[in-house]
């Protein structure tokens, strides 16, 4: 089902809610806002129990924060999620990674592209749980998931994995870039966001990366941009 919510005011999102609640066999929603917030979908909404897909393509809309709904009791069979956030913090990533049928994430952060800009962070997430236990590919778009991000056991399906790493974040001792304990990555993408770095920075940074891809048993093919 493909949605197009330009202009709905709050009675319109409410019929379309009810509406698509009332579809339980839906297994596919795609929503469409050109630009802005997203609000056609209110935090009570109760989204049909047999969604598999769920995305918002457009890159010029977002929501605020991620909607109270998703989550894996919810959304037991989710396994395609594409969304758009102001700012996305660990423990969003940290409830994502509790679907239990997550197959593809695309996950960006909004903020990145705004007048509010703040810096990238790297997510940090308990290791308390087994998270994304079946995702195979995993974009963070202006967010720093770099692999350290994943606790040991955590994504073991992880085939594709795309994250934004400032350069500058080389000279930290903290920010950890080894792939190993992903045991089935292919291939890797990364941003890398070389505002604020030197040229030694960038250069080491890229250097860093292409060594980390090379040390992992598969040698995944890496891709940095």
């Amino acid at each position: 089902l493909h949605l197009d919510c330009d202009g709905f005011d709050e009675g319109l999102g409410k019929a379309l809610k009810e509406s698509i609640s009332n579809i339980y066999t839906l297994e596919s929603l795609d929503v469409y806002v050109n630009d802005g917030l997203i609000n056609c979908l209110s935090e009570d909404w109760v989204p049909p129990p047999q969604l598999r897909r769920l995305a918002f393509p457009s890159n010029e809309s977002w929501f605020k924060t991620l909607p109270s709904w998703i989550n894996h009791s919810s959304l037991p069979l989710l396994s395609y999620l594409d969304i758009k956030l102001f700012e996305v913090r660990s423990e969003v990533i940290q409830l994502l990674g509790t679907l239990p049928a997550l197959l593809f994430l695309e996950i960006l952060d909004y903020s990145i592209m705004s007048e509010e800009a703040h810096e990238v962070e790297a997510p940090v997430l308990s290791s308390g749980a087994a998270l994304f236990p079946c995702a195979t590919e995993c974009r963070f778009i202006g967010i720093g998931a770099v692999p350290s991000m994943f606790p040991q056991g955590a994504a073991p399906r992880l085939k594709r994995l795309r994250f934004s790493f400032p350069a500058k974040w080389i000279s930290s001792e903290n920010i950890g870039l080894g792939m190993r304990h992903l045991p089935s990555l292919q291939r890797v993408v990364v941003d890398v966001i070389s505002e604020g770095a030197s040229r030694e920075e960038a250069d080491e940074a890229e250097a860093a990366l292409r060594a980390a891809a090379e040390d992992h048993p598969n040698r995944p093919i890496l891709d940095i941009w």
